[in-house]
């Protein structure tokens, strides 16, 4: 009994001791989780503010790096645009140097092709007007000799008693001068029309070389038809100064004498057309080579028509 009173008397002593001690280490954890909570605030808050601190830092050194990438982006913009600038007032003058070249020097070649031209017209109107004169020279010879060879020949027909044989004679030796005369005028017309054909394949040619086209074969087609042009009016000149009067010597060969006289003419006239055909050819040549030196086109108003027979 003495040690239950005992053990029961401990307790009661023992228990107020063992719950202040509990409530003594309640106390220290929660100070200890205060304390932590605290400090992880402080910790936090710190945390927070240098991570504040540094991204205003980024942000202001970022803005700093923008502004100084701005600057330099303008002022490289404005370098690259007053290059360009430049570049474009460079290219324009040098155009517009080179245009000013180009037409001082197409104007120098458009003057001294036209002062050529000029002197290939004033040449050819010489030689037209020289052999004009020359035609006409020849034609006034043959006046007095046609009027000479006309008394002969009307003393011959007076040995023939027919006198309607007489008038066709008569009549056959006019026309055969009036032939004559026209040929050789039609002959130098057309001489003329090559002449001044060649003239403008002359012109075309010097034009065609100063553009830088080689006209080399064109200037010896040229040289040969002006040769081809100087032996038709050669032989035009010579045939205009000719006349075919009727050896009439009696009533029984009178046919034979006038398809003599005939013959005559037809045969010189043959002569001279072919001269004519030839320089015809020869202009057409020179035409022809003026169209190949330009790559192959023939100038239409080159075109020369053919000779009539």
């Amino acid at each position: 009994m003495r040690y239950l009173f005992s053990l029961l008397l401990g307790l009661a002593v023992a228990l107020p001791v063992g719950a202040q001690t509990y409530n003594t280490g309640r106390e220290a954890r929660q100070d200890v989780r205060e304390s932590a909570r605290d400090s992880r605030q402080e910790t936090r808050g710190a945390v927070r503010d240098e991570a504040r601190e540094a991204r205003t830092e980024v942000r202001e050194d970022a803005g700093v790096v923008r502004e100084n990438i701005r600057g330099e982006v303008k002022d490289m913009r404005q370098n690259v645009r007053e290059e360009a600038k430049d570049a474009r007032q460079n290219l324009k003058d040098e155009v517009r140097s080179l245009g000013e070249g180009a037409k001082e020097k197409k104007g120098a070649v458009r003057s001294a092709v036209e002062q050529k031209r000029g002197a290939v017209k004033a040449a050819i109107e010489a030689k037209k007007e020289q052999f004009k004169k020359a035609v006409e020279m020849k034609r006034e010879a043959v006046k007095a000799k046609v009027a000479a060879q006309r008394e002969q020949l009307t003393e011959r027909l007076g040995k023939i008693k027919d006198e309607r044989k007489k008038t066709v004679v008569t009549k056959i030796d006019d026309r055969l001068t009036q032939i004559n005369a026209n040929r050789v005028k039609h002959f130098a017309e057309t001489v003329d029309k090559l002449a001044a054909v060649l003239a403008k394949i002359a012109g075309r040619a010097d034009t065609a070389s100063a553009g830088g086209n080689d006209v080399s074969s064109v200037r010896s087609a040229i040289a040969s038809a002006e040769a081809a042009l100087a032996s038709a009016r050669t032989a035009i000149e010579s045939q205009t100064g000719k006349t075919y009067a009727m050896a009439v010597t009696a009533e029984e060969t009178l046919r034979r004498d006038v398809g003599a006289a005939r013959h005559a003419l037809e045969s010189d006239l043959k002569v001279v057309r072919h001269a004519v055909q030839s320089a015809h050819d020869a202009v057409r040549a020179a035409a022809v080579a003026l169209g190949q030196s330009r790559r192959g086109t023939v100038p239409t108003s080159g075109t020369v028509t053919s000779t009539s027979q």
